[in-house]
C-alpha cells in the first residue's frame, strides 16, 4: 500500500479534513491504519484532532472476469530516452572533425597550372599525322612498341 495524493479540505476557512488516494499493489483483503492527526493552532498548542477509523478493502483480481485466466505474456521494455544526448553529441563532433578535414584537404591541394599553346605554328590534321608516321618509320623495337606509338 502506498499513498499516491493527499489534499486539506477546508471548510468555512477551518480545516476540517485530509483526502488521500491510497494505492495497493496486490490483492486481497486490507484494512486501512487508524491514525490520528493533531492539528496545531498559532500558539502551538493543539488545537484539535483528526482521528481516521480502520477501513476494510478488498482489492480483486482482473483475472477472476477474463474468460483466459491464464498467465499473460510479458510485455517488452519501453523505450527510455537517455538523460545525457551522446548520440547528438558524438555525431555532432564527427561532422565538425569531417568538415575540418575536408578545410584542411581544401587548403593542402595543389593549384593546377595551365600552359598557353603557341598558336604561332599552325599544321593541319593531314600534315601532322604524315609527319607522326614519318618518325615511326624509322623506329625499331617491337610491334607493341610501334603501335603504342602510332596510338
Amino acid at each position: 500500500m502506498s499513498i499516491r495524493n493527499q489534499a486539506l479540505i477546508h471548510k468555512n476557512g477551518q480545516l476540517s479534513g485530509i483526502q488521500f488516494e491510497i494505492i495497493y499493489w496486490d490483492t486481497g483483503k486490507f484494512v486501512t491504519p487508524d491514525y490520528a492527526i493533531d492539528v496545531m493552532n498559532k500558539d502551538e498548542g493543539v488545537d484539535f484532532t483528526l482521528s481516521t477509523e480502520p477501513l476494510s478493502i478488498h482489492v480483486g483480481s482482473i483475472l477472476a472476469g477474463m474468460d483466459n485466466p491464464d498467465y499473460q505474456p510479458m510485455k517488452g521494455p519501453v523505450p527510455v530516452r537517455s538523460i545525457f544526448p551522446t548520440k547528438s553529441i558524438l555525431l555532432s563532433l564527427l561532422m565538425i572533425l569531417l568538415m575540418i578535414g575536408m578545410i584542411l584537404t581544401w587548403r593542402k591541394r595543389i593549384p593546377v597550372t595551365y600552359k598557353k599553346l603557341d598558336y604561332t605554328f599552325l599544321e593541319s590534321p593531314r600534315e601532322r599525322a604524315l609527319r607522326r608516321l614519318k618518325s615511326l618509320d624509322g623506329h625499331s623495337g617491337t610491334s607493341k612498341d610501334y603501335y603504342a606509338e602510332l596510338s
